[in-house]
């Protein structure tokens, strides 16, 4: 538990910090660093990934900031909220961006969502081109939770970004039961996960021993809203193949 709380803490400073980068006249981030290279609970994003070492999968587990760098803040379209409303979306693709930022509230006492702002994008070629905003209205920190979603205009999901307006701990969360179950195995010997809960959850994390990562993790889930993640395996190379 320490230790996952420990990457977990890790994961929210490191978004923090890229959020306020981009924010800022930054055209490019260089984290520090990528993979582990021993066993431990340090910097990087990747866990370490020696096959033969009893409970390490090869090329490392994905930690939760390696999920958070695909899901929005390393993603080429971004959109982030400070807790007073003040917003902004960005675009540091090579290309224009045209589609719709829609930004969702969830209450954490009721667990019902609502669509508190939306807004046609158009931005030009990136990268570096931002757009602030406010919104008008910023719900009560401790017992909501933001997302802001910028989708394409065929409606492709660009970005996914979960938005705390308060620090973990003052979070007025529920006891959350979270079921996980297997649905299929897809092409290509991956598996689909779907997972379910009576509460929202947030920053809920898969971990397996088998060797590969997921689609998606440290995800918000909400009550009725089923989530259907893909286990993605590793191979391994046929000398490392794990003794039966």
């Amino acid at each position: 538990k320490q230790l996952f709380l420990c990457m977990l803490g890790q994961a929210l400073h490191m978004k923090g910090n890229i959020e306020a980068r981009r924010a800022s006249n930054t055209f490019g981030i260089l984290v520090w660093q990528l993979n582990e290279i021993w066993p431990t609970g340090g910097w990087g994003s990747v866990e370490y990934g020696n096959p033969k070492a009893k409970g390490q999968v090869i090329g490392g587990r994905w930690k939760p900031l390696h999920y958070m760098y695909k899901q929005a803040i390393m993603a080429e379209a971004l959109a982030a909220c400070a807790p007073d409303g003040l917003c902004y979306v960005k675009n540091d693709r090579s290309g224009s961006l045209h589609g719709e930022l829609r930004i969702t509230s969830t209450s954490l006492e009721t667990s019902k969502s609502r669509v508190i702002h939306r807004q046609a994008l158009s931005l030009e070629t990136g990268p570096g081109r931002i757009s602030w905003f406010r919104l008008r209205d910023v719900p009560e920190a401790r017992t909501h939770i933001l997302t802001a979603e910028i989708h394409s205009r065929r409606q492709e999901l660009i970005s996914k970004n979960s938005i705390l307006l308060e620090t973990p701990m003052r979070l007025k969360l529920k006891k959350a039961e979270i079921k996980a179950s297997i649905e299929k195995t897809l092409e290509g010997e991956k598996v689909a996960v779907r997972v379910s809960t009576d509460q929202v959850a947030v920053f809920v994390t898969l971990t397996t021993l088998a060797h590969g990562r997921f689609s998606d993790n440290c995800f918000t889930l909400r009550p009725g809203e089923p989530k259907v993640v893909q286990f993605v395996p590793f191979p391994l190379p046929e000398d490392d193949e794990e003794e039966p």
